[in-house]
């Protein structure tokens, strides 16, 4: 990109974006080089260097952040971008405070972020520390909960940071569904997973990796233990959950997949309507004890001893909090708590199907996140 359509380029965005909106300082950001998106647009960088952030003010240089791994890199990102000025650092939030502060900004200024909600947590507390009395406005946050058919007055952000992670969680999950039967080993869906979480905008920088667990209460299939020339055709049944956290907030989710059979799937699909029966038991004022039996004489735990049964635990920003889902636990639920909500059901033919959700208590009916983000996938590949 010359220089000219560079110019042109922040120009039409000040004039269409930050005068309308009384901004005095708009940040794009983006850490996924398949989704470079108003970075590209803005600055022809294609974010191979871990983040890009351009901060454009209303008038004065356009400024380029962007993950410093050594002297090299600058080079590079002068030579491939256009911005006025270059910084490698994972702590933006210092510039930012000096291009407000040569646009004349006021103490309390205005900032608007594009690709706000996939900040990672050290740079997003970074700009928050460095700019105390700012205003964030989110302004492509709509989308997320659009997507539920809510307003953003509506959530909270910790809600919706959780609905976040559970859209990750869950567009991972699809992966290994379609990929399932062609892996060769365990570690190799485990690695296919993993990356799809990560591009999608889970955490990485802030200690919270994303956690994929196998066959949980299932043999592995024996396609996936041994080397790619023994490998028979794909049979039984493979669960798999994912734990995927989104700017600290942590959800779950797990599922069985079975071969590509008539009764097979009759037998999921029923093991799937029963799991959700037994999320719909979570709501405000119940008492968890009650929960459990319920859902133990449901035979949605299987056929433990009723004194050892657990459903399921708190989540949020650690990915097992109290209270613990099981029998002899005198509490109750609090609206506005979330849950990840396990069952296991044992069945003759294909071992124990296992499902997992991120569940939103609530008065009258509790919300089945996990289960929400799925449906709307499905009704666009639809």
């Amino acid at each position: 990109m010359n220089e000219q359509i560079f110019r042109e380029r922040i120009a039409r965005l000040r004039a269409a974006l930050l005068a309308p909106l009384g901004l005095d300082l708009l940040l794009a950001y983006s850490d996924d080089p398949l989704n470079a998106g108003a970075v590209r647009y803005l600055t022809d960088f294609d974010v191979y260097a871990m983040y890009a952030l351009v901060m454009v003010p209303p008038q004065g240089d356009v400024a380029l952040a962007f993950g410093l791994h050594h002297s090299a890199y600058l080079v590079r990102v002068k030579e491939a971008a256009n911005a006025d000025y270059y910084l490698g650092t994972y702590k933006p939030g210092e510039l930012c405070r000096t291009l407000l502060a040569e646009s004349g900004a006021s103490r309390a200024p205005q900032i608007g972020l594009i690709g706000g909600r996939d900040l990672f947590q050290e740079i997003d507390a970074d700009i928050r520390k460095q700019l105390p009395g700012a205003r964030f406005v989110d302004i492509d946050g709509e989308f997320w909960s659009s997507v539920h058919g809510e307003s953003a007055q509506s959530r909270s952000d910790t809600v919706s940071r959780l609905i976040r992670s559970a859209c990750i969680a869950v567009e991972s999950i699809d992966v290994a569904q379609k990929h399932w039967q062609g892996c060769h080993s365990a570690s190799e869906l485990a690695a296919q997973v993993g990356s799809a979480a990560r591009r999608r905008g889970a955490d990485i920088l802030n200690r919270e990796m994303v956690q994929v667990s196998l066959a949980t209460g299932i043999p592995l299939p024996a396609y996936l233990t041994r080397s790619h020339s023994q490998s028979p055709k794909p049979s039984g049944a493979l669960a798999i959950e994912v734990r995927a956290a989104y700017r600290g907030i942590n959800s779950v989710v797990g599922r069985t997949f079975v071969a590509d059979t008539r009764r097979s799937k009759d037998i999921l699909g029923a093991a799937r309507e029963r799991h959700r029966e037994t999320c719909g038991l979570l709501k405000s004022g119940c008492n968890v004890d009650g929960i459990v039996e319920a859902a133990a004489h449901d035979g949605a735990l299987g056929n433990a001893a009723t004194e050892t049964l657990e459903l399921g635990h708190g989540t949020g920003f650690s990915v097992r909090m109290q209270p613990t889902l099981r029998t002899g636990t005198d509490i109750k639920l609090q609206d506005g708590s979330a849950f990840v909500v396990r069952t296991k059901m044992r069945e003759p033919e294909l071992g124990v199907i296992h499902f997992a959700d991120t569940v939103l208590v609530a008065d009258i009916a509790t919300e089945i996140i996990t289960d929400r983000t799925e449906q709307h996938a499905r009704s666009i590949e639809n």
